[in-house]
């Protein structure tokens, strides 16, 4: 008679849980080992700028974005900006300061002309004369975008013999000039001092506008300006 082989019920069930427990403890190590992974590659990151990073910057200058784009740099946020790659001369610290003081002061006496469509249109009726004296000095912004809406007017300004000058904020220059939209692509600081319309016909206005100068002192402001774009101008790379 055969002997019977019927295995023992609790050895049975001790194997049983020892090849359950086995199971789970490896399970369980598995799914540690993705989450330190996961967490080390958020870690990394974090840590440093990546491609990925970089590309979202460019990408978003192609999709019409405002031209920045948010970059981490050492664990902290920067704005970088993109730069039109024409911009030539560019204003330094110190010349941006004037500029935009003569900005403000050309506004203040209805000598300013804003937005790329009155600054072309004026820079077209400017005289191709060498010897005609600029209508203005054409103020233009480095971070706009796109490009190509302002390529043309360096070239514009040479052939009209107007000077010309780039800042690197278009909100600051928009700002300077008190523009509605508070951001601004081109101005144009006019050579002549704007008249105010009269109240009534033959009565000259009298109301007096806060910082306004007299047409001898706008006039000493607007050529101690245009020295300043002038000089800058020798910079240009030919």
């Amino acid at each position: 008679m055969a002997k019977d082989r019927t295995e023992d019920p609790e050895k049975k069930e001790k194997k049983s849980r020892k090849s359950i427990d086995g199971v789970s403890k490896s399970h369980k190590k598995e799914k540690k080992d993705k989450k330190d992974k996961k967490e080390k590659k958020q870690k990394n990151r974090e840590e440093q700028p990546t491609s990925d990073a970089v590309a979202g910057a460019d990408e978003d200058v192609e999709m019409g974005g405002t031209g920045a784009a948010e970059v981490a740099v050492n664990g902290e946020d920067e704005v970088v900006k993109q730069l039109v790659p024409f911009a030539d001369p560019m204003a330094t610290a110190e010349e941006t300061k004037k500029i935009l003081d003569g900005v403000k002061r050309a506004s203040r006496n209805r000598a300013l002309l804003t937005g790329i469509k009155e600054t072309q249109k004026s820079l077209r009726r400017s005289s191709t004369a060498a010897t005609a004296a600029p209508r203005g000095i054409l103020i233009l912004a480095a971070d706009t975008y796109p490009w190509d809406i302002i390529s043309h007017m360096p070239v514009l300004c040479e052939d009209h013999n107007t000077p010309y000058i780039f800042v690197r904020s278009r909100e600051e220059l928009g700002q300077a000039g008190g523009s509605v939209r508070m951001q601004t692509s081109a101005m144009m600081v006019l050579a002549e001092k704007g008249v105010k319309k009269a109240a009534k016909e033959g009565e000259a206005a009298k109301e007096a506008v806060p910082g306004e100068l007299s047409a001898e002192e706008y006039k000493k402001a607007y050529e101690k300006l245009l020295k300043v774009v002038n000089k800058a101008q020798d910079r240009v790379k030919l």
